[in-house]
């Protein structure tokens, strides 16, 4: 859920999609929407972002997440006492993100 664990988690990403033709993004808070709104026009494979600016970029329609296969919540119970419960909610349940089933 932090800027750390985001670029921590994104760094890694990039060192398995290396060379196979995946492209990752990074969205989170602190950096400016502006470049992130940039690398995201680009396209990606894989999304790796903190709650509210995933939220935040859904909600403006900057991210569509109707075509979701996976979605991954690291350190989901600490999201949770942080208060970051109806951000995912939102994404989740009224954006289109298909069901699990």
């Amino acid at each position: 859920p932090t800027r750390e664990l985001c670029l921590q988690i994104y760094n890694e990403a990039q060192k398995f999609c290396h060379r196979t033709g995946h492209r990752c993004l990074r969205i989170y808070g602190q950096e400016g929407t502006k470049t992130q709104i940039e690398q995201v026009a680009k396209g990606g494979d894989l999304c790796i972002s903190t709650p509210g600016r995933l939220w935040d970029f859904v909600s403006t329609g900057i991210i569509e997440v109707t075509d979701v296969n996976c979605l991954v919540l690291d350190e989901a119970d600490r999201m949770m006492s942080m208060g970051m419960e109806n951000f995912i909610r939102a994404v989740v349940e009224k954006f289109g993100m298909p069901s699990k089933d």
